[in-house]
């Protein structure tokens, strides 16, 4: 194992599969929060949070990969940079697994271009040159249509107490609001519409079903003025008894369901008395 005489450096790492010879470089600096030497954390503790090597450990072992360390630098974004290069060197070799990496010059991102080149490469664009024509849906140019006012967005409605406008801007002595006094009601007077009947059981009481219960027109009902027994009580226990028993210490009749709840008051009071 090597010996560091300066604090833990960051690392950039080098997987190669060994049944393909594809290869992946990393880089890695958060062992040195957690004081693990890059030898002890690279493919022991770690292995790349690159999804291309996750979903390679899925279908291999790990002992079909080679992981190495190929440089070491103490500072982290030194560190970052000799990884970037690296990827810059192999990015075009079709056993790289890496997609893309930061050009340190530029500060831009570039891809892999490892492919089949497209075939409109070169060439020139069809649309160089084209001019935009009139509108489609009314065959004038747009310019036409500009300073058109855009309806009346935004106006608000104001009053001086005898008539009222609608404006964007305060008019001089109106006040914002309408004239609400002396304005008919839009349904005063209005019954029913030429073709429309009032129905003649108007007034009648209904029955279940919207029948109408002509047999009680008029008629007051028995129930009328008594109080209701069942006023409070659930309709579910209506007519419903409950087994009920005697307290054997007091001789006090009550439902088998309180009867928990008496015993320990009894018990409770004779063993105070």
């Amino acid at each position: 194992m090597l010996q560091y005489l300066d604090p833990i450096p960051a690392y950039v790492y080098k997987i190669i599969c060994l049944w393909s010879g594809e290869y992946y470089f990393g880089w890695r600096a958060k062992h040195i929060r957690l004081q693990r030497l890059p030898e002890e954390d690279l493919w022991i503790r770690y292995y790349s949070s690159s999804t291309t090597i996750q979903n390679l450990l899925k279908d291999h072992p790990k002992e079909n990969f080679r992981a190495e360390i190929v440089a070491t630098h103490i500072d982290p974004n030194a560190a970052y940079w000799i990884e970037q290069d690296m990827i810059k060197d192999h990015i075009h070799d079709p056993l790289c697994l890496n997609k893309h990496y930061i050009d340190r010059s530029a500060n831009q991102t570039k891809f892999n271009t490892f492919g089949v080149p497209s075939p409109l490469r070169g060439r020139p664009s069809p649309l160089i040159g084209v001019k935009k024509g009139p509108s489609k849906l009314t065959g004038r140019p747009r310019l036409e249509f500009k300073g058109r006012p855009s309806g009346r967005k935004g106006e608000r409605w104001w009053t001086n107490g005898v008539q009222e406008v609608r404006a964007k801007v305060q008019p001089q002595g109106f006040e914002l609001g309408r004239i609400t006094t002396g304005r008919p009601s839009p349904c005063k007077g209005k019954t029913y519409g030429p073709n429309k009947v009032p129905s003649p059981l108007k007034g009648i009481p209904t029955g279940r079903k919207g029948i109408p219960n002509l047999k009680n027109k008029g008629k007051i009902p028995a129930s009328a003025g008594k109080p209701n027994p069942y006023k409070g009580k659930s309709t579910a226990l209506k007519g419903r008894k409950f087994p009920s028993a005697a307290c054997e210490y007091c001789g006090h009749i009550l439902s088998v369901s309180k009867m928990t709840y008496h015993l320990n008051r009894c018990l409770t009071k004779l063993a105070c008395s």
